[in-house]
């Protein structure tokens, strides 16, 4: 059997009012992901780091919200950007604008932005 990760094992499919099975529709406690457009867009938990426009997992009943992180070609790589969320070594930026436009956001190792996060003034210092 291939490799999958650990949250394909706890992905189900989402349910209706009714308690029907939505069509396209997946979650577990790390992850939601919708079939759209021949992609998975998926939404993780999350939390804003100060004001950095820089985001990390935060489960829903610590007051995580669910927030856009992009789409996916499977399942299997919705779950491992959310489980890397999940795990602390990834964050996600926030998308932002540029003199040109609209820049979409991403996901983005920790150890890339952790000295540019530290230094926002809106992040606090213990």
């Amino acid at each position: 059997m291939a490799w999958q990760p650990e949250s394909m094992q706890t992905l189900k499919r989402s349910k209706g009012p009714d308690g029907k099975a939505l069509p396209g529709l997946w979650e577990c406690d790390i992850v939601r992901m919708e079939w759209a457009n021949e992609a998975w867009h998926c939404q993780v938990p999350m939390r804003e780091i100060g004001d950095s426009h820089f985001y990390e997992f935060r489960p829903l009943e610590m007051g995580g919200r669910w927030k856009s992180i992009g789409a996916f070609r499977t399942r299997a790589a919705g779950c491992v950007m959310a489980e890397r969320l999940r795990d602390g070594t990834h964050v996600y930026q926030g998308e932002s604008r540029d003199d040109v436009g609209k820049i979409p956001g991403y996901v983005v190792a920790w150890t890339e932005v952790s000295t540019e996060i530290a230094a926002h003034p809106s992040v606090t210092h213990a």
